[in-house]
């Protein structure tokens, strides 16, 4: 599933090698993935798919190594507060418990262009269920993002 993200972004680099970056985004994203169930009664699967459509609120820290004076390689933690959520199974919308809170690793690599523009690809790992009632999804998220720095 595609989503979409914006926010702003802090950076405090130390010196010409190091430098913090802290973000504030507010970020759209879920998934989807097919239920099949036995039947006692009539001895055959039904199944369904589930789509899971989850807006964010995330709080990434990374810390970032300068190389080459335009690439920034980054890692660090993020913590993700859920604000909203859909959730429909065969099409229709159903009330699925979630947990308000992912707490992930997030990673990626920036490049600087211009005065203010980067560029930035990024892959981010959530180390939190998504459902309160199911183990086994977790958010995962590959990120392309382009910004500008005033």
């Amino acid at each position: 599933m595609f989503g979409y993200q914006f926010g702003g972004v802090i950076n405090y680099q130390s010196n010409s090698l190091l430098a913090l970056q802290a973000e504030l985004n507010f970020t759209k994203k879920g998934g989807g993935f097919h239920t099949y169930e036995y039947t006692n009664f009539s001895a055959e699967f039904i199944g369904g798919y589930t789509e899971t459509q989850l807006t964010y609120i995330e709080i990434p820290l990374t810390a970032q190594l300068i190389f080459l004076k335009k690439f920034r390689l980054e890692a660090g933690p993020q913590i993700s507060f859920l604000i909203n959520d859909q959730t429909t199974y065969r099409d229709e919308e159903v009330d699925v418990e979630l947990n308000v809170l992912d707490f992930g690793l997030t990673g990626g690599l920036t490049y600087s262009f211009g005065e203010h523009f980067f560029l930035q690809a990024r892959y981010t790992y959530g180390l939190s269920e998504v459902y309160s009632e199911r183990d086994r999804y977790k958010n995962s998220v590959v990120s392309l993002a382009l910004g500008y720095l005033f």
